[in-house]
């Protein structure tokens, strides 16, 4: 068989080439932890925790108190995997070296990588095995443990319907329950038998506890006379003048008589406008001890 000059001459470059391939593995070193994520599909609520504020307070004219009540889920992850950031890279690997058999020797190939050993020859193509990567390097990149581990999270926070709230004023305590979008109105006054007393200040104050039952959530507030109470007067001199002003001139409505109750309307200076029966008059300031009630006291209570 004739061989050209040309092939001649490309085999004779090819033979006195190295032409080197590398196949390499790599071994990861984990470092510190970088963070944690939850796998979708695994969680569950282990619990709530339930957070209570007031909505609106008290007054005399509407005395409930309006509460709020807020729950948020504790999640719990049963699957999750953990990230941690690659410290170092250790490359192990072997080398095809495609050239002329080097017998008795070291190749060389470059500054990291040392060949040496015959595994074999074929046609004057040798193949080595290759040593290990001497150097190591910091790379950035994660590394993935899908390891078991609990984990809890807080999930969004939503309306507690139905939940069970007590609520101490001096030691006594009532049990409610929130309606479907998480709110409770409590009449202040007459749940807790503050409407049928008299006080005789208005800054009174009175200490209210608001929880809920099971879900730990809390909120301490204090509830004074005035936000649920109005003045009254009790007549304490005799044959006080009840008078009244019509078209600048002052008008006799009658007379007010010792421990006799009036709700007060209005006070300026040395006068007190009062609720008289049916109409609205005017006695001295002096003329008897102002108290604080629910505004239908003298209805019902008197």
């Amino acid at each position: 068989m004739h061989i050209s000059k040309f092939t001649q001459f490309v085999i004779h470059i090819l033979l006195q080439s190295y032409i080197i391939t590398n196949i390499g593995c790599y071994t990861y070193s984990a470092g510190t932890l970088s963070h944690i994520e939850p796998l979708p599909g695994t969680e569950r609520v282990m619990n709530y925790k339930a957070d209570v504020s007031l909505v609106s307070n008290p007054s005399p004219s509407n005395p409930k108190a309006i509460f709020k009540v807020m729950q948020t889920p504790r999640i719990e992850y049963t699957e999750v995997e953990k990230y941690k950031e690659i410290k170092e890279v250790s490359e192990l690997g072997t080398s095809l070296v495609f050239g002329p058999l080097v017998i008795g020797g070291l190749l060389l190939i470059n500054k990291n990588l040392v060949l040496g050993g015959l595994l074999g020859l074929t046609g004057g193509v040798a193949i080595w095995a290759a040593g290990s990567d001497r150097g190591k390097k910091i790379e950035t990149g994660v590394y993935v443990d899908g390891s078991k581990r609990l984990n809890y999270t807080k999930g969004e926070s939503s309306s507690a319907p139905k939940v069970k709230v007590g609520i101490n004023i001096n030691s006594i305590v009532r049990t409610y329950q929130t309606d479907q979008s998480g709110f409770l109105e409590v009449n202040i006054a007459e749940d807790f038998n503050l409407n049928s007393l008299k006080y005789l200040y208005p800054d009174q104050t009175f200490k209210l506890k608001c929880s809920t039952v099971e879900d730990g959530g809390e909120l301490d507030l204090s509830i004074t006379v005035k936000d649920f109470a109005v003045p009254f007067i009790n007549i304490t001199n005799d044959n006080v003048d009840v008078v009244t002003e019509e078209q600048g001139n002052l008008k006799m409505l009658g007379k007010a008589f010792r421990n006799e109750e009036y709700k007060i309307l209005f006070e300026k200076d040395d006068l007190i406008k009062i609720q008289y029966k049916d109409k609205e008059g005017y006695i001295p300031a002096n003329s008897g001890t102002k108290f604080w009630a629910v505004p239908d006291y003298l209805e019902k209570y008197h």
